[in-house]
């Protein structure tokens, strides 16, 4: 039998006549507002928080081994970043050598050409000097 309002504002006239109008009122509210049927038990509550638990327990599987599949592409993007980064110092340290090595052989060069500068003048100097003692009386 589908009970609807029509059935339970019948039951409630009923009970009125019956028991009258304040205890039919405490009954009919101590009645649920739906058949028995749509009542939920402790049963259906037990099977909804273990079905909730189950979907909570995949969500979290999913959520470790997604978490797992990232952390091992960072790790992987990261070695790579590391690779090329020395690869960079290593061809940035080349260039510096490189560099060095031209500032020593241009310095060398440089104090070559001073040092010969020097000499000759110093010879300049000398023979001037011996030339002029010589033709002093």
């Amino acid at each position: 039998m589908t009970v609807d309002d029509r059935t339970r504002l019948n039951l409630h006239r009923k009970l009125e006549t019956v028991l009258g109008s304040e205890e039919a009122d405490t009954l009919m509210a101590h009645l649920p507002p739906v058949t028995w049927n749509e009542v939920s038990t402790k049963d259906d509550l037990a099977q909804t928080a273990a079905l909730l638990r189950t979907e909570m327990h995949a969500i979290r599987s999913e959520l470790r081994t997604e978490m797992q599949v990232m952390a091992t592409e960072l790790r992987s993007e990261m070695h790579a970043m590391g690779s090329e980064l020395r690869t960079e110092m290593h061809v940035g340290f080349a260039d510096v050598r490189t560099e060095m090595a031209h500032l020593r052989a241009d310095f060398v060069e440089g104090t070559n050409r001073q040092i010969k500068w020097l000499v000759t003048f110093a010879a300049v100097w000398s023979s001037l000097l011996v030339t002029v003692v010589r033709l002093m009386p």
